[in-house]
């Protein structure tokens, strides 16, 4: 009766640590986080990709990359550019993407943050060397629009979204700098020159139209001195009724 007790109790102990052994061996347990996706590989082969939550899988082989899938906003700094009319550019962009497809994400590239990257850089670089310096500062939003849509095919080839691509800061050399504010600088001063002879020519009108007017309406000049005259201090009036003129005349008052 011993002895068949103690060979229950060993073949308990020796299943006990045979199923230990086993679920050590051929059962894997992988974790993904809400913000990530798991590519789950055996024996070297991608077989799924998991979602968040807890995952429980058998067998030999098995590995598991972790792929972060939140949106990632990236800073293109500092690319000088040569403009179509030769003129040194320098150019910030930022870009906004996302991971969508995380199995082509890993198998497509080596390192697809480096590919998006040069993407970006690369289609920046071809839209500006087509405009004048005068149509980058005019068209700034539509450079981003037209680099997002040339970049966006190459971007989902490795499994990628691209939102937006959004032209910051754009920079000249210190010379052409000095020389774009003497242009600005001559254009305010032509602009206030123009307004100032507009200016001028009302004023000439408005002093031809009164001359007209006083010329076919002598009365109307006489009147224009009596009230001249009147607002003047000091000022003595003669009249000659006789022929019915106004003659003026300024002196000191006794």
């Amino acid at each position: 009766m011993i002895v068949t007790i103690g060979i229950v109790a060993a073949i308990s102990v020796a299943a006990y640590v045979a199923t230990a052994i086993l679920l050590g061996v051929y059962r894997k347990e992988f974790t993904v986080f809400e913000y990530q996706r798991g590519l789950r590989f055996k024996d070297g082969k991608l077989v799924e990709t998991l979602k968040a939550g807890k995952h429980r899988r058998w067998g030999k082989g098995q590995t598991l990359t972790v792929v972060d899938v939140r949106p990632i906003t990236t800073a293109i700094g500092n690319q000088e550019i040569l403009s179509k009319d030769g003129l040194s550019i320098k150019l910030t962009a930022t870009a906004r993407y996302q991971i969508v497809d995380p199995a082509a994400a890993i198998l497509e590239s080596q390192m697809y943050l480096s590919e998006a990257y040069h993407a970006v850089q690369i289609a920046l670089r071809d839209a500006v060397t087509d405009l004048t310096a005068d149509e980058v500062l005019e068209q700034r939003a539509e450079i981003g629009t037209r680099v997002t849509e040339v970049a966006r095919a190459r971007f989902a080839r490795i499994g990628l979204h691209l939102d937006e691509v959004e032209l910051r800061d754009i920079t000249f050399s210190g010379d052409l700098k000095k020389a774009m504010a003497q242009v600005a600088l001559a254009q305010k001063e032509g602009l206030a020159s123009l307004e100032r002879a507009r200016g001028e020519a009302a004023a000439l009108r408005t002093l031809a139209n009164a001359a007209r007017l006083l010329d076919g309406n002598p009365a109307l000049m006489q009147l224009r001195m009596l009230q001249s005259l009147s607002d003047a201090k000091g000022a003595t009036l003669v009249l000659n009724t006789t022929d019915r003129s106004i003659l003026p005349t300024v002196g000191n008052s006794s």
